[in-house]
């Protein structure tokens, strides 16, 4: 493959073309003469031009991305214009069968570059920057800004539904993506398997880590009335904020509204989601306001079961496609991930304090993180893992010697990972915020509001005010949380919500290793046991 590209010499960049995202309306801009570029392939640019210049280019929905080539390839064998390389479905009436006829041609290997997969054209390609067609103005304006280069704006769109080329009938090829059947995506995501990995780590993990995506959220929110209130409350810190997710997911596809009530929150101090994190939308402040919104609500409460309130909406609500204003999201974890990562922004005071105690500790930026999670969870929601297979999981991930960062709730496993560390003769530095007061979470008890007097019990220590406990072991565990997706190798459990949540939040969500109960037993039978 040999894409186009155009060089600017002025302001040292390239642009990568990728056929049907938006490459006439790229050309249209930056092919005008304030930034002294030309057009040339790939294979013409200099060795100085790959190693110096800023390279950039543009991703596209796969999905809509492949029903334009659709109608572009459709148009031009109508046209005549089809080439050798024609295909049964050309000969076809035009609806859903034709189209899967078509997808059949591509399955059988028909080729054409308005199809072709977008990562065939940055193959051996070094991208600086991507940017999202569905965004096209705000991301080519964000990026020529590092040169001090103003774009226009809007961008005039050429070839598009307002300016189409020639006199075809566009629209007598059109397909809906509302039209296509679960069946048929689930096609085109095998097809581009590899498109929807790249769109997804390179176009909407980065709009979620840099808040871009809460602000598409926010705006389409705002324009709704509002038809679902999220109640917090105690199921424990991470298992809320995913379910705030769900929340949010369960209003994005319904066509309602979001709002949120923090009051009952277990961990309010003061104010409940905004003792912790940036406001994302309406919160719920007394009762007379949400009276005033109520007629017509669904109210979602974890805890209460009843009359106008239901949980199980948002638990069982899973979807594999999803809109976020313009940007799409493919796969349920990973559309619960990245609405997940926007609203985890911390309070300016919040990240100030985090980034103390980092300091502290004198970790340093290579590092791992390891999670064990004991108390409630064990015996419950999942069973308890060996400290050996958290090292050998950590060790197959990365042999380093690294420091490691242990998150836990209780001391004892501290202890026990670093005693197994010991046992094998390796070195290495082992740290924790976790006390000898931590001696096992436990959801009900924290309901009864008795775990500090528990834990001062166990230490010999006095009871304090309860919320101030919980204010400060809040605060604890959202510094190990920052600890953990700062690290270079994670291992934790995936029925637990705080394992998910670093592998969410994790720049290199890959690095990320989440154990199942059937990771225990073969390793337990490599060395001759039996699982307990």
């Amino acid at each position: 493959m040999d894409p186009r590209c155009i060089v600017s010499d002025r302001f040292r960049f390239i642009c990568v073309l990728i056929a049907k995202n938006a490459s006439s309306t790229l050309e249209g801009e930056l092919l005008r003469p304030e930034y002294q570029s030309r057009r040339v392939r790939a294979s013409e640019l200099t060795e100085e031009e790959r190693a110096d210049y800023a390279t950039f280019a543009f991703l596209r929905d796969p999905v809509s991305r492949l029903l334009s080539g659709y109608q572009e390839i459709s148009l031009r064998h109508e046209m005549g214009e089809g080439g050798s390389n024609s295909a049964a479905f050309a000969e076809m009436e035009d609806d859903m069968s034709r189209f899967a006829a078509f997808l059949d041609a591509l399955e059988a290997g028909y080729l054409d570059n308005h199809v072709r997969p977008q990562v065939d054209f940055l193959e051996g390609m070094r991208i600086d920057r991507y940017g999202s067609v569905e965004c096209l103005d705000a991301d080519l304006q964000q990026m020529l800004a590092e040169f001090d280069v103003e774009t226009t704006s809007p961008l005039p769109r050429r070839r598009s539904r307002e300016g189409r080329r020639r006199d075809y009938d566009y629209a007598r090829f059109d397909i809906e993506e509302a039209q296509i059947p679960a069946d048929t995506l689930d096609r085109i995501r095998s097809l581009y398997a590899a498109d929807f990995a790249n769109y997804m780590a390179r176009v909407v993990r980065p709009y979620a880590h840099s808040g871009r995506l809460l602000k598409l959220y926010r705006e389409e929110n705002e324009g709704r009335e509002i038809g679902v209130v999220y109640r917090l409350g105690t199921r424990g810190f991470y298992a809320e904020l995913t379910t705030v997710a769900r929340a949010m997911l369960y209003g994005l596809t319904t066509g309602r509204g979001l709002a949120i009530d923090s009051r009952g929150f277990s961990y309010r101090r003061e104010h409940g989601w905004r003792d912790y994190f940036e406001p994302f939308c309406p919160e719920i402040e007394d009762d007379a306001a949400l009276a005033s919104i109520a007629a017509g609500c669904e109210v979602c409460d974890s805890e209460v079961r009843g009359p106008g309130t239901r949980f199980d909406v948002l638990r069982g609500h899973r979807v594999e496609r999803v809109r976020v204003g313009p940007v799409p999201i493919d796969g349920f974890m990973n559309i619960l991930g990245a609405l997940f990562t926007s609203i985890h922004r911390y309070r300016p005071w919040l990240a100030e304090e985090i980034e103390r105690r980092i300091e502290k500790l004198g970790l340093g930026p290579a590092h791992a993180a390891i999670h064990i999670r004991r108390g409630d969870k064990v015996g419950d929601e999942d069973i308890h893992y060996p400290s050996e297979l958290y090292i050998e999981r950590l060790k197959r991930s990365d042999p380093r010697p690294l420091p490691v960062f242990v998150l836990s709730d209780e001391h004892a496993a501290v202890e026990e990972l670093r005693g197994c560390f010991a046992r094998r003769g390796e070195e290495r530095e082992v740290i924790s915020l976790t006390e000898p007061k931590h001696v096992g979470f436990d959801v009900f008890a924290l309901r009864r509001e008795d775990l500090h007097e528990r834990s001062a019990a166990a230490t010999g220590g006095s009871p304090s005010d309860f919320r101030s406990f919980i204010f400060e072991e809040a605060r604890r565990l959202l510094s190990e949380i920052e600890i953990a997706v700062r690290s270079q190798v994670f291992v934790g459990t995936f029925y637990s919500n705080i394992g998910k949540s670093v592998r969410f939040l994790h720049p290199e969500p890959e690095r990320c290793v989440l154990l199942l109960p059937h990771h225990v037993e073969p390793f337990e039978a490599a060395r001759g046991r039996t699982p307990a």
